[in-house]
């Protein structure tokens, strides 16, 4: 028996075994050969160790580097600024160049009030 582990929700070819690897509890030892979509080494290591014959599609690594999670990451931090600063929350689709734009009037202003008091 083929087995497919996939997360996708669609696609499927009928008459084929598809498997969420979230739910992986074990190698399945009716499997003859197994198909891993994605990143999933838990599944892999547990085929190959069996003795069962892996292909892995598509397996690209997560990367804590990922640049979309930064830019989230500064989204975050320079609407907690503007928002510590002015109390009120910027809108959730303002553009990162409008939020850095405000943070820099916000610590402009701030400096230029450090000495009239």
């Amino acid at each position: 028996m083929h087995l497919i582990y996939t997360t996708r929700r669609r696609g499927f070819e009928p008459g084929r075994q598809y498997r969420n690897p979230r739910f992986f509890a074990g190698a399945d030892k009716a499997a003859t050969s197994v198909t891993v979509e994605g990143h999933h080494p838990d599944v892999v290591a547990a085929y190959e160790a069996a003795g069962i014959e892996v292909e892995v599609i598509g397996a690209e690594e997560p990367r804590p580097d990922d640049a979309e999670s930064d830019e989230r990451a500064r989204r975050a931090e320079l609407m907690d600024a503007i928002e510590h600063a002015t109390g009120k929350r910027p809108g959730a689709n303002t553009k990162t160049e409008t939020l850095e734009q405000r943070v820099a009037e916000i610590q402009a202003d701030s400096q230029g009030n450090d000495g009239q008091e």
